[in-house]
């Protein structure tokens, strides 16, 4: 999946209108309705923790909390968002090498709905902090620190 370099430099007052968008360092979470005999659930990014968390209600006002993927590697998750099949693209956090000159890519894990890891998405640098999808579900864009760039992958 080539990556499509759209280097828009971003500042930290950049207002991303993308839909479902964690973009600029929030990492959030993805709600997903997957029907009226299961609760929907709220995939969180808890980032130095290194892992995805499932959150169900119920009954009402009652959260119950499980560990829906673990991650390893880097810092953690930094961004999340959910395409219509109900797969979650989640970006990892990295720091970029301090040395000038050196690149080291960061990564984009794809997840199933029900928590397997499906794919890794390799980025050309590692200090993503945000994702969304397009408004016509065909590509993500990705916010990383230490280029300024949003970054598109088409899906």
């Amino acid at each position: 999946m080539p990556i499509e370099y759209t280097y828009h430099r971003y500042s930290t007052y950049h207002r991303c209108t993308c839909y479902g968008c964690t973009c600029h360092g929030l990492a959030g979470s993805a709600v997903q309705s997957v029907g009226r005999s299961v609760p929907a659930y709220a995939p969180r990014t808890p980032t130095l923790q290194n892992r995805l968390l499932r959150m169900v209600q119920r009954p009402a006002g009652v959260y119950h909390c499980s560990v829906f993927h673990q991650l390893s590697g880097g810092l953690g998750p930094s961004g999340i968002a959910r395409d219509p099949q109900g797969n979650l693209y989640v970006t990892r956090y990295d720091f970029a090498p301090a040395e000038e000159g050196v690149t080291k890519p960061g990564t984009i894990s794809k997840i199933s709905p029900e928590g397997k890891l499906l794919e890794e998405i390799a980025t050309p640098a590692p200090e993503l902090t945000g994702i969304c999808i397009s408004p016509e579900q065909d590509a993500l864009f990705v916010t990383e620190a230490s280029t300024n760039v949003v970054y598109r992958i088409p899906l």
